[in-house]
C-alpha cells in the first residue's frame, strides 16, 4: 500500500512533496507499506444504569453510541443490550426453585429463607412493585428481588451467570442479613422454649398443689403465696387463703420429741407447725430417733430435736433436674453458601485473581519450555488434553511398548534356541555314555532304555555294581574251600 507519492505500473514513481509521520518530516519521498488489521471478540462490562461500557484497554465509553476508540488506538463496536419491554432483561436470575416463606404474626413480617449446600440467605419482605403483571417483592437489600411463582412467567428464566455480573457487595451483605435472621430465629426459639418450660412447670405445681387442698389447706396456701404465715380454709369448691399475724415466740425445752417445734408465746405453751409456721395448741408426739430426727430451719441455720434443740448439718437441697431442650443450630452452609452458588463465586475469584497470576503462570511455562527447574504446584495441563489427544498418546505409547516386548521376545527366543541345542547335544552325549555303561553291566537288554534318563541310569549302574560286588565276594568265599596247586 502506498502512503505517500505515486508508483506507476511500469516502475516509475513520483515523490510526495512533504510527508510527516512519527519518525519525522520527509520531502520528495515515496512511502509504501502494509496495514495489519486485528479482529478481537470479547465480552466487556457494561453498566445499564450509568450507560457506561469498559473496554479491556481500560477505556470507558458511552454505551449508547455503540462505538468507541480505545486507549491503544483500536476501534471497538458493540450492540446494546435490549432490556425488554418491561426492563426485566437487566436482572439476572440467581436462584430458581422452592424456598421457605415464614410469616410472623406477632411482628407482621414475611421472611423468605433458603438453606442448601450451595445457597444460604434470608430476606425480609418490604414492599411489592408490579411490573408487567409480575409482583417484584423488594427486600432489605435494594438489589435483591423476589418473585413468587416465577416459573409460570416466560420473562424470567435462569441462565448461566456471568462472572462480571456477580456483585460481591450484594453477596457479602446478604450473608450478614442471613446471619442476623438466623440469630433472631434462634433467640426467639430459645425464648419460647424457656417460657414453655416455665409454664409447664408452674402448671404441674398448681395441679399438684390443688390436689391436696382438701387434706392440707395450710400447705397449699404456703405454696400458692410462696412464703410462710398463710393458712387455707376449704369451703365447698373454693379455698380461702388467710394471712396470720406475725408474733414473737421462744423455743421451750421438753422431754419428748414432737413433729412440731415446741415454743412458748407469752404464758401459753404452743407448737410451731413446720413449713407453714402456724402456731397450734397441740403437737404430734413422735419417737426420738437420733438417726432420723425432726429438723427445723430457723433463719439460715438447721436444728434437730433429740428432744433438746441442737445444731444440725444442712440436708441435701433438691433442685429441678430438667435439662434444657433448646440447642443452637449452626448455619452449616454459611461458609460456602449465599445468594450465589459456589460455582458462581469461583468464576468471580478467577476473574479477579487471573490478572495477578497471569505473569507468574507465563513465567513458569517459559522456564519449563527452556528446560529450567519449575515448581508446578497450581498448574495443570489437563484442560489442553482432550479425549482425542489422550487416545493418540495411549496408542503411541502402547505401540512403543509392544515393539519393545517384541524385540525382547525375539532376543530371548534366540537365546532359548541356543540353549536348547546345547541341551540336545548334552542329552545325546549323556545317552551314549550311559548306554555304554549299561551295556557293560547288563549286556544288550531292555534296560538300555534307562540311558535316556540320568536318574534311571545312575540307579541301574548302582544296582549293577552292587550285584558284581556280591558275586566277587561269593567267588572268594568258595575259593577258600577248594585249594589249588600249581601245575608241574
Amino acid at each position: 500500500m502506498t502512503f505517500a507519492g505515486w508508483v506507476g505500473p511500469a516502475g516509475n514513481c513520483k515523490g510526495e512533496t512533504k510527508y510527516v509521520d512519527a519518525y519525522g518530516v520527509f520531502n520528495d519521498v515515496v512511502v509504501t507499506g502494509w496495514i495489519e488489521i486485528e479482529l478481537k471478540d470479547y465480552t466487556a462490562k457494561m453498566s445499564l444504569d450509568a450507560n457506561k461500557l469498559q473496554l479491556t484497554s481500560g477505556t470507558t465509553c458511552e454505551a449508547s453510541k455503540r462505538t468507541c476508540i480505545g486507549g491503544d488506538g483500536s476501534t471497538a463496536f458493540w450492540s446494546t443490550v435490549d432490556t425488554g419491554d418491561c426492563g426485566l432483561n437487566k436482572y439476572s436470575v440467581i436462584y430458581d426453585g422452592f424456598m421457605d416463606k415464614v410469616e410472623d404474626s406477632g411482628e407482621k413480617d414475611v421472611i423468605y429463607t433458603l438453606e442448601t449446600e450451595e445457597y444460604a440467605f434470608a430476606l425480609m419482605k418490604k414492599y411489592v412493585e408490579s411490573v408487567c403483571g409480575l409482583d417484584l417483592i423488594h427486600s432489605e437489600h435494594p438489589r435483591l428481588l423476589i418473585v413468587e411463582n416465577a416459573g409460570i412467567s416466560p420473562m424470567l428464566r435462569k441462565t448461566d451467570l456471568a462472572a462480571q455480573n456477580i456483585d460481591q457487595f450484594a453477596y457479602t451483605n446478604a450473608k450478614f442479613l442471613y446471619v442476623e435472621k438466623h440469630l433472631k430465629g434462634q433467640l426467639k426459639e430459645m425464648y419460647y422454649k424457656i417460657i414453655n418450660s416455665k409454664c409447664e412447670l408452674e402448671r404441674q405445681v398448681l395441679e399438684n398443689t390443688l390436689s391436696i387442698a382438701t387434706s392440707q389447706p395450710a400447705e397449699v396456701a404456703r405454696k400458692i403465696m410462696k412464703e410462710e404465715g398463710y393458712t387455707g380454709v376449704v369451703a365447698a369448691e373454693v379455698l380461702h387463703i388467710v394471712k396470720c399475724t406475725r408474733v414473737e415466740v421462744h423455743i421451750r425445752k421438753t422431754n419428748e420429741c414432737y413433729e412440731q417445734l415446741p415454743v412458748s408465746y407469752g404464758n401459753e405453751t404452743l407448737f410451731l407447725s413446720p413449713r407453714t409456721r402456724i402456731l397450734v395448741g397441740n403437737g404430734k408426739q413422735i419417737t426420738c430417733e437420733g438417726r432420723m430426727p425432726s429438723m427445723f430451719k430457723i433463719g439460715e441455720q438447721w436444728y434437730r430435736s433429740l428432744p433438746d434443740i441442737i445444731d444440725a448439718p444442712q440436708p441435701e437441697i433438691l433442685a429441678p433436674r430438667e435439662m434444657p431442650k433448646w440447642k443452637y443450630v449452626s448455619p452449616e452452609s454459611l461458609a460456602i453458601g449465599g445468594i450465589y452458588s459456589e460455582r458462581d463465586t469461583r468464576k468471580l475469584r478467577d476473574l479477579i485473581v487471573f490478572p495477578l497470576e497471569k505473569g507468574a503462570v507465563l513465567n513458569k511455562i517459559r522456564r519449563g519450555a527452556t528446560g529450567q527447574q519449575v515448581n508446578t504446584d497450581g498448574i495443570s495441563i489437563s484442560p489442553f488434553l482432550n479425549e482425542k489427544i489422550l487416545h493418540e498418546i495411549a496408542e503411541s505409547t502402547w505401540s512403543k511398548i509392544s515393539a519393545g516386548f517384541i524385540k525382547f521376545g525375539s532376543v530371548r527366543a534366540g537365546i532359548i534356541g541356543i540353549f536348547m541345542v546345547f541341551r540336545l547335544i548334552k542329552l545325546l552325549v549323556d545317552t551314549a555314555i550311559h548306554s555304554y555303561a549299561l551295556y557293560e553291566l547288563y549286556g544288550f537288554s531292555i534296560l538300555l532304555l534307562g540311558a535316556i534318563w540320568d536318574s534311571v541310569s545312575h540307579l541301574l549302574m548302582h544296582l549293577g555294581h552292587q550285584r558284581q560286588h556280591r558275586e566277587h565276594r561269593v567267588a572268594r568265599n568258595e575259593g577258600n574251600y577248594d585249594p589249588t596247586a600249581p601245575n608241574e
